[in-house]
Protein backbone atom coordinates (compact mmCIF):
# COMPACT_ATOMS: atom_id res chain seq x y z
CA UNK A 1 0.00 0.00 0.00
CA UNK A 2 1.47 3.34 -1.01
CA UNK A 3 1.76 6.28 1.38
CA UNK A 4 -0.86 8.33 -0.50
CA UNK A 5 -3.37 5.45 -0.31
CA UNK A 6 -2.67 5.10 3.42
CA UNK A 7 -3.24 8.86 3.92
CA UNK A 8 -6.49 8.66 1.95
CA UNK A 9 -7.64 5.72 4.06
CA UNK A 10 -6.79 7.61 7.27
CA UNK A 11 -8.71 10.65 6.03
CA UNK A 12 -11.75 8.54 5.15
CA UNK A 13 -11.68 6.82 8.54
CA UNK A 14 -11.31 10.17 10.33
CA UNK A 15 -14.25 11.71 8.43
CA UNK A 16 -16.37 8.61 9.11
CA UNK A 17 -15.54 8.82 12.82
CA UNK A 18 -16.41 12.55 12.88
CA UNK A 19 -19.76 11.91 11.16
CA UNK A 20 -20.53 9.11 13.63
CA UNK A 21 -19.66 11.25 16.67
CA UNK A 22 -21.64 14.25 15.37
CA UNK A 23 -24.63 12.03 14.61
CA UNK A 24 -24.67 10.48 18.08
CA UNK A 25 -24.20 13.90 19.68
CA UNK A 26 -27.15 15.26 17.68
CA UNK A 27 -29.22 12.29 18.88
CA UNK A 28 -28.38 12.99 22.53
CA UNK A 29 -29.18 16.69 22.12
CA UNK A 30 -32.43 15.75 20.35
CA UNK A 31 -33.42 13.57 23.30
CA UNK A 32 -32.63 16.43 25.70
CA UNK A 33 -34.91 18.72 23.70
CA UNK A 34 -37.71 16.12 23.71
CA UNK A 35 -37.33 15.73 27.49
CA UNK A 36 -37.75 19.49 28.07
CA UNK A 37 -40.61 20.10 25.63
CA UNK A 38 -44.28 20.55 26.52
CA UNK A 39 -45.38 19.27 23.12
CA UNK A 40 -48.17 16.69 23.47
CA UNK A 41 -46.18 13.69 22.22
CA UNK A 42 -42.99 14.71 24.02
CA UNK A 43 -44.92 14.75 27.29
CA UNK A 44 -46.62 11.45 26.45
CA UNK A 45 -43.47 9.58 25.52
CA UNK A 46 -41.38 10.94 28.41
CA UNK A 47 -44.05 10.02 30.97
CA UNK A 48 -45.06 13.57 31.92
CA UNK A 49 -48.67 13.48 30.74
CA UNK A 50 -51.50 13.37 33.27
CA UNK A 51 -54.96 12.96 31.81
CA UNK A 52 -58.43 11.65 32.52
CA UNK A 53 -59.76 12.22 28.99
CA UNK A 54 -57.72 11.83 25.79
CA UNK A 55 -58.73 12.97 22.33
CA UNK A 56 -57.25 11.22 19.30
CA UNK A 57 -57.59 12.18 15.65
CA UNK A 58 -56.22 14.03 12.67
CA UNK A 59 -56.38 17.79 11.98
CA UNK A 60 -60.13 17.81 12.57
CA UNK A 61 -59.46 16.45 16.04
CA UNK A 62 -56.88 19.18 16.65
CA UNK A 63 -59.27 21.97 15.71
CA UNK A 64 -62.60 20.51 16.88
CA UNK A 65 -61.73 19.84 20.52
CA UNK A 66 -60.31 22.70 22.58
CA UNK A 67 -58.74 20.85 25.50
CA UNK A 68 -58.41 23.80 27.95
CA UNK A 69 -62.12 24.62 27.67
CA UNK A 70 -63.13 20.96 27.88
CA UNK A 71 -60.97 20.55 31.00
CA UNK A 72 -62.66 23.54 32.59
CA UNK A 73 -66.19 22.42 31.68
CA UNK A 74 -65.70 18.76 32.62
CA UNK A 75 -63.58 19.44 35.72
CA UNK A 76 -61.25 16.75 34.42
CA UNK A 77 -57.82 16.74 32.88
CA UNK A 78 -58.36 16.65 29.08
CA UNK A 79 -55.46 16.25 26.64
CA UNK A 80 -55.77 16.50 22.88
CA UNK A 81 -53.38 14.01 21.25
CA UNK A 82 -54.66 14.67 17.73
CA UNK A 83 -52.26 15.82 15.04
CA UNK A 84 -52.49 16.79 11.38
CA UNK A 85 -52.46 13.88 8.95
CA UNK A 86 -52.65 11.02 11.45
CA UNK A 87 -54.52 7.98 10.23
CA UNK A 88 -56.13 5.27 12.29
CA UNK A 89 -53.19 2.83 12.05
CA UNK A 90 -50.73 5.18 13.72
CA UNK A 91 -53.42 6.32 16.16
CA UNK A 92 -53.75 2.70 17.24
CA UNK A 93 -50.05 2.73 18.13
CA UNK A 94 -50.40 6.03 20.00
CA UNK A 95 -53.44 4.74 21.91
CA UNK A 96 -51.52 1.59 22.88
CA UNK A 97 -48.66 3.79 24.12
CA UNK A 98 -51.08 5.98 26.10
CA UNK A 99 -52.47 2.91 27.84
CA UNK A 100 -48.96 1.67 28.64
CA UNK A 101 -47.48 5.00 29.75
CA UNK A 102 -50.28 6.69 31.70
CA UNK A 103 -52.49 5.85 34.65
CA UNK A 104 -56.08 6.83 35.09
CA UNK A 105 -57.30 7.33 31.53
CA UNK A 106 -61.08 7.17 31.89
CA UNK A 107 -62.33 8.30 28.48
CA UNK A 108 -60.86 8.16 24.97
CA UNK A 109 -62.48 10.20 22.20
CA UNK A 110 -61.51 9.24 18.66
CA UNK A 111 -62.36 11.77 15.96
CA UNK A 112 -63.95 9.55 13.29
CA UNK A 113 -62.53 11.04 10.09
CA UNK A 114 -59.10 9.72 11.08
CA UNK A 115 -60.48 6.32 10.05
CA UNK A 116 -60.64 7.65 6.48
CA UNK A 117 -57.23 9.36 6.59
CA UNK A 118 -54.06 7.87 5.28
CA UNK A 119 -51.04 7.81 7.54
CA UNK A 120 -49.50 10.98 6.14
CA UNK A 121 -47.63 11.99 9.29
CA UNK A 122 -46.45 8.72 10.75
CA UNK A 123 -42.80 9.30 9.90
CA UNK A 124 -42.99 12.64 11.70
CA UNK A 125 -43.30 10.69 14.97
CA UNK A 126 -39.74 9.36 14.62
CA UNK A 127 -38.28 11.68 17.32
CA UNK A 128 -40.20 9.61 19.88
CA UNK A 129 -38.95 6.17 18.81
CA UNK A 130 -36.35 5.98 21.63
CA UNK A 131 -39.28 6.10 24.06
CA UNK A 132 -41.63 3.57 22.43
CA UNK A 133 -41.05 0.05 21.18
CA UNK A 134 -44.56 0.08 19.64
CA UNK A 135 -43.79 3.20 17.62
CA UNK A 136 -40.37 1.93 16.57
CA UNK A 137 -41.82 -1.36 15.32
CA UNK A 138 -44.63 0.44 13.49
CA UNK A 139 -42.30 2.88 11.72
CA UNK A 140 -39.85 0.12 10.80
CA UNK A 141 -42.72 -1.85 9.23
CA UNK A 142 -43.84 1.26 7.28
CA UNK A 143 -40.39 2.02 5.88
CA UNK A 144 -40.14 1.77 2.11
CA UNK A 145 -36.40 2.38 2.07
CA UNK A 146 -33.90 -0.37 1.36
CA UNK A 147 -31.37 1.36 3.61
CA UNK A 148 -32.46 1.57 7.27
CA UNK A 149 -31.49 5.23 7.69
CA UNK A 150 -33.21 5.54 11.07
CA UNK A 151 -31.12 2.66 12.42
CA UNK A 152 -27.85 3.93 10.96
CA UNK A 153 -28.16 7.59 11.94
CA UNK A 154 -29.80 8.70 15.18
CA UNK A 155 -30.09 12.25 13.85
CA UNK A 156 -32.24 11.04 10.91
CA UNK A 157 -35.26 10.75 13.20
CA UNK A 158 -34.95 14.45 14.08
CA UNK A 159 -35.53 15.58 10.49
CA UNK A 160 -39.18 16.57 10.41
CA UNK A 161 -41.87 19.03 11.35
CA UNK A 162 -42.73 17.42 14.68
CA UNK A 163 -39.19 17.79 15.99
CA UNK A 164 -39.34 21.51 15.21
CA UNK A 165 -42.62 21.71 17.13
CA UNK A 166 -40.97 19.88 20.02
CA UNK A 167 -38.38 22.65 20.18
CA UNK A 168 -40.99 25.38 19.79
CA UNK A 169 -42.96 24.11 22.79
CA UNK A 170 -40.13 24.25 25.29
CA UNK A 171 -41.64 26.45 28.00
CA UNK A 172 -45.00 26.70 26.18
CA UNK A 173 -48.22 24.68 26.38
CA UNK A 174 -49.41 23.18 23.10
CA UNK A 175 -52.98 22.41 24.19
CA UNK A 176 -54.22 25.87 23.26
CA UNK A 177 -53.14 25.40 19.64
CA UNK A 178 -56.36 25.51 17.63
CA UNK A 179 -57.57 27.20 14.46
CA UNK A 180 -60.53 29.34 15.44
CA UNK A 181 -61.50 30.25 11.88
CA UNK A 182 -59.77 33.62 11.82
CA UNK A 183 -57.01 32.46 9.52
CA UNK A 184 -54.44 32.15 12.28
CA UNK A 185 -53.76 30.19 15.38
CA UNK A 186 -54.78 31.64 18.69
CA UNK A 187 -52.56 31.13 21.67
Amino acid sequence: MSISNFKNLKAILFITLCVFVMDRTAGVIGNMIVNKSNFRYAKLYTGRLDMDVAIFGNSRGVHSFYAPELSENLCRNVVNLSYNGLGIKVLEVIIRDVLEKTDGLDVAIIEVTSVLSGNNSERQLAPFTPYSKNLTNFLNAQSDSIIPWRKLFTSYRLNGELFYRVGFYIGRDDQSWINRGGGGYSR
